[in-house]
């Protein structure tokens, strides 16, 4: 089951706080937050404000709406603890001003520090008792804490002082769809639709409410109307996917979860929703490719928790361009090795890898630069597998040849090398190196079936039972 997203709180929620404060205030979903110090920001204070954050004492000899309009300037610079010491001061200068207070409680909200913020959005509320917009703040905010009790209360007050208060009802109803009031959450997500036609949130937590009810078909509409209403709403988009998913409609579900994927990317769990779509729908490869993705990004994202700890580390850059090759992300891959050979300019490893993307790319003559320079540092056998490609690519056979025996190569390719180098010579008349390279040709058919035949009667013998471990740190949670 999909967690409830809440989007369709915060996208309000947003609105109502960016009037509070200057800039927009976002906010995640998931479990109460810790409270912690608010962080410095490195932003230049503008002449205006400096004075505060350099002599406070200086406060007291403006009014409380001019330290409002500093704190104003500190929040549109993203600098929250000056902003907070400006509010502070404001607030001594006139406690009863509830704007200060409404901005600090934004501020802090921004910070995700909900206790204050609520507390603060307190004190607001008793200098205007009649607000329904700040109970239905406040009641954001305890929602956030999941004080569900507390939510509920100031809700339900911003209903009794408003009525008409559709942000309120959707608000409310998220409160019902976390202690398990369907019937009530569904009426107060249509009670709010009723008085906001255009209540695209509502619409979406309809949706999802009516997936948990089982009633997939009135799901689907109001879902649709939210995507209508606004076609990048991945909310909606999955939602009704999963919708689609039940009523075994598989071709329209997959389609809502590649929209998803293609607006965010980096969430798996749409991918994983996809794969289950794919797998319910009989198409298996599909499905696996989706759920090999999700390894794969798993993977990456473990390759970058490594560099962020230790980034002067060359072999786990090139590692982690090697794994980007894989989903031919070759930008990002060219990046990786760069990045190598800046913590460790003669790491031959890194030019292999770069080699590799030339290879793939088709740009021979880049191959033969970037592997010449690895072998410079290194003999690596790849460096000189790579090189001897891209010779015998650009038609340069005995260098393609010479790089085949370096790198202790037997296959087909070193065949078809020596092959073509017989024929050149056979053309020109020269017999006896013809009949030399169709002879080593041969040599190496015949070493290549031995290794088959070898790996074939490996195949046929008994194996011992496989267990494979499961990293669940990798798993997605459906």
């Amino acid at each position: 089951m999909v967690p409830l997203v809440t989007n369709g709180l915060d996208r309000e929620m947003k609105r109502l706080l960016a009037a509070m404060t200057l800039t927009s205030v976002f906010f995640g979903c998931g479990g109460k937050p810790a409270e912690k110090p608010l962080a410095k920001t490195e932003s230049p204070a503008s002449p205006a404000t400096t004075a505060i954050a350099q002599n406070p004492t200086l406060a007291g000899q403006r009014s409380a709406a001019e330290l409002i309009v500093a704190a104003d300037q500190f929040i549109a610079q993203l600098d929250l603890n000056n902003a907070v010491l400006a509010l502070n001061e404001a607030i001594e200068v006139d406690p009863r001003n509830s704007e200060a207070y409404i901005k600090r409680s934004a501020v802090f909200a921004e910070a995700k520090l909900f206790t204050r913020a609520a507390n603060d959005m307190g004190i607001a509320i008793q200098l205007d008792p009649k607000s329904a917009k700040l109970r239905n703040t406040r009641g954001y905010f305890h929602l956030l804490r999941k004080d569900y009790d507390l939510a509920e209360a100031d809700f339900n007050a911003a209903i009794d002082l408003n009525p008409q208060y559709p942000q309120a009802l959707n608000n409310r109803g998220l409160v019902f769809i976390a202690i398990d009031k369907q019937v009530q959450a569904a009426n107060d997500f249509k009670r709010a639709i009723e008085l906001k036609p255009d209540y695209i949130d509502a619409y979406n937590n309809l949706g999802y409410i009516s997936v948990e009810m089982e009633l997939y078909d009135e799901a689907v509409a109001s879902l649709t109307k939210a995507v209508e209403l606004d076609s990048s709403y991945v909310n909606a988009l999955t939602n009704r996917g999963r919708a689609y998913v039940k009523l075994k409609n598989y071709d329209a579900a997959i389609q809502d979860f590649t929209v998803a994927i293609k607006l965010q990317p980096d969430n798996m769990q749409y991918y994983a929703h996809r794969s289950e779509a794919y797998q319910a729908s009989g198409q298996d490869a599909l499905a696996l490719a989706d759920y090999q993705y999700i390894g794969w990004f798993q993977k990456l994202k473990g390759y970058n928790a490594q560099i962020a700890n230790t980034p002067q580390d060359a072999a786990v850059w090139v590692a982690r361009g090697r794994h980007l090759m894989i989903e031919k992300e070759f930008e990002a891959a060219h990046s990786s090795f760069d990045k190598a050979l800046q913590a460790q300019p003669a790491f031959a490893e890194a030019y292999v890898g770069k080699a590799a993307i030339h290879t793939l790319l088709k740009e021979y003559d880049l191959v033969i630069e970037q592997c010449t320079k690895a072998i410079t540092i290194k003999a690596l056998p790849e460096a000189y597998s790579l090189r001897a490609d891209a010779y015998f690519e650009t038609h340069q056979l005995d260098q393609a040849i010479t790089d085949y025996k370096a790198a202790k190569r037997i296959d087909s390719q070193v065949v078809k090398a020596y092959e073509t180098r017989s024929a050149e010579y056979q053309k020109a008349g020269n017999v006896e190196l013809a009949n030399l390279d169709q002879a080593e040709a041969q040599v190496i058919k015949q070493s290549i079936s031995q290794i088959g035949q070898v790996d074939q009667g490996e195949q046929l013998k008994p194996r011992a039972m496989q267990i494979q471990q499961v990293n669940h740190e990798e798993t997605v949670t459906q």
